[in-house]
């Protein structure tokens, strides 16, 4: 079996291009393993609630008027007294009691399961117009190359469509911020009542009552701040005292749009004041995150990489007519005679995208280990293929989700494959946010025009300026 694996090498190694080598960082700057002075605060409500933390809680369902649960490695015990208070204990010793109060609408213990609202409040607004500049534009162009034909001796021409990048003067979106009132749709939080306790190392514990049903939750969360004013807050989503488990979410912050004192600045490498799933970030970045004492240590898993100028092999197997594919984020394409690239050492996310099918993904490494990396490609579902027309920007983000379990996000793609059906879109580029609900089918046009939706979103007193 190794001799015909070895064979099997051999024979793609003679098909891979010598012209393109890929790169760990391609298609976006190359993050970089840091440790981080982290702090400990109590509230992440009172302190980033206009973020609208995606936190969730721990069910409690009470037994002989207790109820046992582990937090930070260690036993805790809530009872219920017969004045209506509860109690929290660990190994028999009182942590503290806690009478029923009412919140302000303020904290809860789901967001998921809430509605919305309009509210008037001040904000850093953004204005939208239009100025003349040059934009990369996606265009695709009829290519002939000549397929030699080993059985009868002769060429044959064949015919493909190829994508490039052409810079035109265009008329695109600027967008400028103004301290104003604005009416804009939030999350509606009910008045819950709820416990509060607090722990020797200012811990909060948060317990919800809702009816009959009772809900944990800690809403404490850790806080650090790189070089660049970059600010990271990190939240325990699955209520056991952790704040790096791959349930639990990640903000970076490079402002707040609702403080004054604060102004617009791009995010170095991901959407600002966007809770991420830490899952979500190993998968895709490969950036993992651990707590030592008071260091938070965010981690790259190519930064050992870096230092190397070794290379190996990604060959392909199995690809489908006219595929095209990305790696780490940047678009690649094979010719007829080609399976596979040179690369450097290092950590691959690989997407093969055929028209009309969902997205085959998969992750390799390419090391001292495995210098040659072998990936044959699966078939997929039928998708429904969406165009995002008239985006002129050189960084953009598509958030696709929908109830049935899909949740992908596509960076400066103009077309994508998803489910056929209805889904979620969430187009975000320098500091604009346009949601869109789109029920698109395996047929016919489907998109989403940028300019188009972000006009629609425009408030009327701007235009009334016009």
């Amino acid at each position: 079996m190794r001799t015909i694996l070895i064979l099997y090498i051999m024979i793609l190694s003679s098909l891979y291009t010598n012209a393109v080598v890929i790169k760990r960082g391609a298609g976006r700057k190359e993050i970089r393993t840091k440790q981080l002075k982290y702090q400990h605060y109590s509230n992440i409500f009172n302190d980033y609630g206009w973020s609208y933390p995606d936190i969730k809680s721990l069910p409690v369902n009470f037994s002989n008027e207790s109820f046992n649960f582990n937090f930070k490695g260690s036993s805790f015990d809530l009872h219920r007294n017969a004045d209506g208070s509860i109690s929290l204990t660990s190994n028999g010793a009182n942590l503290g009691t806690s009478k029923e109060q009412t919140s302000n609408g303020d904290i809860y213990f789901d967001k998921h399961i809430l509605g919305n609202k309009t509210i008037m409040r001040q904000r850093w607004v953004p204005y939208t117009h239009y100025v003349s500049r040059m934009v990369p534009v996606t265009k695709y162009r009829s290519v002939t190359t000549y397929v030699y034909d080993y059985s009868t001796k002769s060429s044959r021409a064949q015919s493909s469509q190829q994508m490039y990048t052409s810079y035109e003067m265009r008329s695109t979106a600027q967008t400028d911020y103004r301290w104003e009132v604005y009416a804009e749709l939030v999350i509606d939080v009910p008045k819950y009542q709820y416990y509060d306790f607090t722990l020797s190392d200012s811990t909060n514990i948060i317990l919800y009552r809702v009816d009959n049903n009772y809900y944990l939750q800690n809403v404490s969360y850790i806080y650090a701040e790189d070089n660049d004013g970059l600010k990271y807050i990190l939240i325990d989503n699955n209520m056991n005292g952790s704040y790096t488990d791959v349930q639990d979410r990640i903000m970076f912050s490079s402002w707040n749009p609702y403080s004054k004192n604060s102004s617009y600045r791009k995010s170095l490498f991901l959407v600002s004041n966007k809770w991420y799933e830490i899952n979500y970030l190993s998968t895709e970045y490969f950036l993992d995150f651990a707590t030592t004492a008071d260091v938070l240590t965010m981690d790259y898993k190519n930064d050992k990489y870096i230092s190397g100028s070794d290379k190996g092999k990604i060959f392909f197997k199995n690809l489908p007519e006219k595929a095209t594919f990305q790696i780490n984020g940047k678009r690649y394409a094979l010719n007829d005679r080609e399976r596979g690239f040179k690369s450097e050492y290092g950590m691959y996310k690989i997407t093969i995208k055929k028209r009309g099918y969902l997205d085959y993904d998969t992750v390799v490494v390419v090391d001292e280990k495995s210098p040659a990396a072998i990936i044959s490609y699966k078939n997929t579902d039928i998708a429904s293929t969406v165009e995002i027309q008239n985006i002129y920007s050189d960084g953009y983000f598509v958030n696709v989700s929908n109830n049935r379990g899909f949740r992908k996000t596509f960076y400066n793609l103009n077309k994508i494959e998803v489910p056929v059906g209805f889904n979620n879109f969430e187009i975000q580029t320098d500091g604009i946010t346009v949601a869109k609900n789109l029920r698109s089918s395996a047929e016919g046009q489907n998109a989403i025009d940028f300019e188009q939706e972000l006009k629609t979103q425009i408030p009327p007193e701007e235009e009334k300026k016009k």
